[in-house]
């Protein structure tokens, strides 16, 4: 059996094997332990603990919570939570302690997961999450990792986590802030999420002796990645299939659009590993949740949460999916017909604080959202049918996203295919705009120059894809495949300036206004933190577009902002101006660079 179906190879024999826990198992071989563990109710001697678990399961099923011995019982919780620092140093040591871990708990429920410390100290009950050293130490991880120790304490965990909530949710929503603990959540996945909230924090950037790259973001990004990869592959722990995928999301997210350049090459190699994992794990299909199986209303809403938390985590990696294809035109890995959710329930709903707000939120609603299928809601888009499209009165934006994606990723499929037969295919392209004019009142707010209402992500979403349908993407076109923000920035800036933009009054008159929103965000006030990278992809897109106008000799292009027609240095030096403040995260630095190539 070859090494494609033998991924995780021994690092000291280069013995090869098809599960990561057999792998561990292996591992002790070579580290000349002669372990012997007892069963405390009879005379049975075992090498392993996994062995020894098996055996009181068979042989003594009348004991339930009785401790199993180890022979390193009275190791601590900060030992089990030590980082290896030595790059290339023992690769057994650290599998070794987290095998009997891993094995212990293989058979038990995730409550269980979560005493970890308990089994470790022979205690009656779990370490209290007050304890000053308990919270790092889970942060720390057991794990091969090439930075320094990082010691983060409880206040700042909480108030990283707090920042993502703040700033990042709206991008990535299928965490629930309610309920999420921080300190009962997979240290990998809180480390996923501080990864992001550092992008956010005005401390983080500052912090440049912490780590030898300087950031504590991109430390805690390491550390998450050591956690949930080996060998460069994605290591599926099935007691936490779900938290695997959401983090590995966040990290991916993270690589790309945030953190850029070198980082988008692992980026993508986690998307890739993401899609199998997704399917292997059936994240395409919905959790059921029986109201009628308990009287327990905050049973039903801790079911309800898990099961929202399931489906939004597959329509935020179907949305990045697609993103890929429309910003990078890499091929999609997953198609929508693989998808047997129904749609995102409204945000009111899923962000209840408490069972009794649920139930009553619940009640209030009348829309059938929550329990529309995403293919046949796609159907009554491109149908046009109204009837259906009523029952949609708070339809989630979050949903919408979903279906302006598959409705661009469309349009891309449509001018790719005429740009390669030569053959203009207006019967297909007119329903997808059709469709995306009637997702207007489901996202865009009346009054949208408020940009302090509505959802401005969403909002900038929508606006983009009719630009795109009107105007078609010349990268896109071209068959040119990217491997990075960067790359894709470069070559639509490198196009807008060797090309002419020829358009058809018709068509200036269908993108102004959509050019103008982008152009008039920009230019307000700005608040440091308020968009993340996609809005400001997006409005360099517009900007780029505006531009090409500027030089086509298309009047009242820049009126919005005040600068008079035709002068491109003014339109320069605007861009300059406003694509600065936002410079903190990597991908306006990127958008800096390329204005200084547009400006030659």
């Amino acid at each position: 059996m070859g090494p494609a179906y033998q991924p995780f190879e021994c690092k000291v024999c280069q013995t090869r094997f098809t599960r990561y826990e057999n792998l561990k198992r292996h591992a002790a071989v070579h580290s000349g332990s002669q372990t012997v563990l007892y069963c405390q109710l009879c005379s049975a001697t075992f090498s392993r603990i996994d062995l020894q678990a098996r055996h009181m399961e068979k042989k003594h099923p009348e004991v339930e919570h009785m401790s199993l011995e180890s022979p390193q019982r009275g190791r601590t919780a900060s030992s089990l939570h030590t980082v290896n620092n030595t790059v290339g140093g023992d690769p057994v040591s650290w599998v070794q302690d987290s095998e009997k871990l891993f094995e212990f708990f293989s058979g038990f429920d995730d409550d269980h997961m979560l005493d970890v410390d308990q089994w470790t100290q022979g205690a009656s009950s779990p370490r209290s999450r007050h304890d000053p050293t308990y919270d790092s130490q889970r942060l720390n991880g057991e794990a091969n990792c090439t930075t320094d120790d990082l010691e983060i304490a409880d206040a700042e965990i909480k108030q990283e986590v707090q920042r993502f909530f703040m700033h990042v949710k709206q991008y990535v929503p299928f965490l629930h802030q309610p309920t999420f603990d921080p300190f009962q959540a997979p240290h990998y996945l809180v480390l996923g999420m501080l990864c992001l909230a550092y992008q956010y924090s005005d401390d983080g950037e500052n912090n440049e002796t912490l780590t030898p790259r300087g950031s504590l973001s991109v430390s805690c990004f390491d550390r998450a990645c050591s956690l949930v990869m080996t060998e460069g592959e994605i290591v599926h722990d099935p007691m936490y299939s779900l938290e695997t995928v959401q983090t590995c999301l966040l990290l991916e997210v993270c690589a790309m659009m945030y953190l850029c350049g070198d980082y988008s090459r692992l980026g993508l190699k986690l998307h890739t590993g993401l899609i199998s994992l997704a399917r292997s794990i059936d994240l395409t299909q919905p959790i059921k949740v029986d109201p009628t199986t308990t009287d327990d209303l905050d049973a039903l809403w801790r079911a309800f949460v898990k099961s929202e938390s399931h489906k939004r985590t597959l329509f935020t990696l179907h949305q990045v999916d697609a993103l890929w294809y429309q910003i990078l035109s890499r091929p999609r890995s997953l198609s929508h017909l693989e998808i047997k959710h129904s749609l995102p329930s409204p945000s009111e709903v899923w962000e209840a604080p408490s069972s009794t707000q649920w139930a009553h939120r619940q009640l209030q609603q009348p829309s059938l959202a929550s329990c529309a299928q995403y293919g046949d809601s796609i159907k009554w888009f491109l149908s046009s049918d109204l009837n259906q499209l009523n029952s949609l009165l708070n339809f989630d934006p979050f949903g919408a996203i979903n279906i302006i994606h598959f409705l661009v990723s469309s349009a891309r499929e449509v001018t790719g295919w005429s740009t390669m037969t030569g053959r203009l295919s207006v019967d297909r392209l007119e329903p997808l705009k059709e469709s995306l004019i009637l997702l207007k009142p489901f996202i865009v707010p009346e009054n949208d120059s408020d940009f302090a209402q509505g959802f401005p992500f969403q909002v900038a979403t929508w606006r983009i894809a009719m630009i795109e349908l009107s105007v078609w993407s010349a990268s896109h076109t071209g068959g040119t495949i990217k491997d990075s923000i960067d790359a894709a920035l470069l070559q639509l800036t490198h196009l807008a300036s060797s090309s002419k933009l020829l358009l058809h009054p018709d068509t200036v008159e269908a993108i102004q206004p959509h050019v103008d929103w982008f152009l008039k965000y920009l230019n307000k006030p700005y608040t440091p933190h308020e968009d993340g990278p996609w809005l400001t992809f997006y409005a360099y897109q517009a900007f780029l577009i505006a531009w090409q106008m500027v030089h086509s000799g298309v009047a009242g292009v820049m009126y919005e902002v005040g600068i008079a027609d035709g002068d491109a240095i003014a339109t320069l030096a605007w861009a300059r101006l406003v694509f600065q403040r936002r410079r903190k995260h990597s991908l306006g630095g990127l958008v800096i660079q390329c204005l200084a190539v547009l400006g030659d």
